[in-house]
């Protein structure tokens, strides 16, 4: 049985405080995925709609972000994607 993946973000500041959202299944392009997602890291900001405000978060105050969707199987990566990653180790 395949489990369903809640779509979320986890953003880890450089302070170490993490912050998580759900948001609702996004609608991809599977043709345009990668080129979207490259504009997204080259932007200055991450902004987050939420009920009732607009957050607003520039990315010289990340350490990291991590996105959990379940991307379609004919979607297209970026270029230097490693796929069928694995976590071995971790600090």
């Amino acid at each position: 049985m395949n489990k369903k993946i809640e779509p979320s973000i986890s953003i880890q500041f450089v302070d170490g405080t993490t912050e998580s959202y759900e948001f609702d299944e996004p609608q991809f392009d599977p043709l345009t995925f990668a080129a979207k997602l490259e504009k997204a890291v080259s932007c200055h900001e991450i902004t987050l709609q939420l009920a009732d405000r607009l957050r607003i978060i520039p990315k010289h105050a990340l350490k990291s972000i991590e996105f959990k969707f379940a991307p379609s199987a004919n979607m297209k990566l970026p270029e230097f994607t490693f796929c069928n990653a694995r976590l071995i180790s971790g600090t």
